[in-house]
């Protein structure tokens, strides 16, 4: 059973256990997307699932376009927590993982969506637009660190001995003081770009193409000048700033 106390790896090594029955529940539901979706004469529909084992509990995404599947995501709910983690089979591109925390959630809902959603729909908003971040601040003493997405700013904490990355709390666009814009800006065009070509690799459904467009946006993240960010959220922590507002 996936537990708070295990490392990031080892929670994927008890989710791989599961791999067999992820695939056939994703399956089947699929197959009754597909259903509904002809009978209400529809191009699309995604919806979240949850589905639980002896291992772990799961809320689970799925999508159907045009009779095939575009979307198949996997979130391990962390009860002990209240986290959600989203969490491939693969040991993908870093050996962290996300946890989401429920007050995360709740902010991207009500400061990005603009709605107030259950957390399954926003599970599935987040999984169908989430592709890539780009870290602008990190403090080794406090474990803080701040990412830009282009929906705007996610601040987390970092535990490095698990190997986990807590989301504390999402920051809107609208809300960033100047000062933050501008540094947010120099790697906007970057960002927007790196993250349109993601969500198109993860559309075709096809793993080492995927594979191949983030080892390049990772390699590319360490070419960006983010110092400007660093001095400015630095500052904003030594004065209080605070990760769960």
């Amino acid at each position: 059973m996936i537990t708070a106390s295990m490392t990031s790896g080892e929670m994927r090594r008890v989710r791989n256990l599961d791999e067999a029955r992820i695939y056939e529940f994703q399956m089947r539901k699929a197959n009754e997307l597909k259903r509904e979706m002809r009978k209400q004469n529809v191009r699309q529909i995604t919806k979240t699932f949850e589905f639980a084992t002896p291992n772990a509990d799961y809320f689970i995404v799925v999508g159907v376009k045009h009779g095939d599947v575009f979307a198949s995501g996997v979130f391990i709910y962390l009860k002990e927590t209240n986290e959600y983690i989203p969490m491939s089979r693969n040991e993908g591109y870093s050996e962290d993982c996300f946890a989401m925390s429920v007050h995360f959630l709740k902010r991207f809902a009500e400061r990005f969506l603009k709605k107030d959603l259950p957390i399954a729909k926003i599970l599935q908003k987040i999984y169908t637009s989430f592709t890539g971040a780009v870290q602008l601040y990190s403090d080794d003493k406090t474990k803080r660190v701040v990412f830009a997405i282009p929906e705007g700013l996610i601040l987390t904490e970092y535990e490095q001995e698990k190997h986990i990355i807590h989301y504390k709390t999402f920051v809107s666009m609208d809300m960033l003081k100047k000062t933050q814009k501008r540094s947010y800006e120099k790697i906007s065009a970057f960002l927007m770009e790196s993250c349109q070509q993601i969500a198109k690799a993860r559309e075709t459904g096809n793993d080492e193409r995927l594979c191949v467009v983030y080892r390049r946006f990772y390699n590319d993240i360490d070419l960006l000048d983010t110092k400007e960010a660093q001095a400015i959220y630095s500052s904003f922590f030594e004065k209080g700033g605070n990760n769960e507002r």
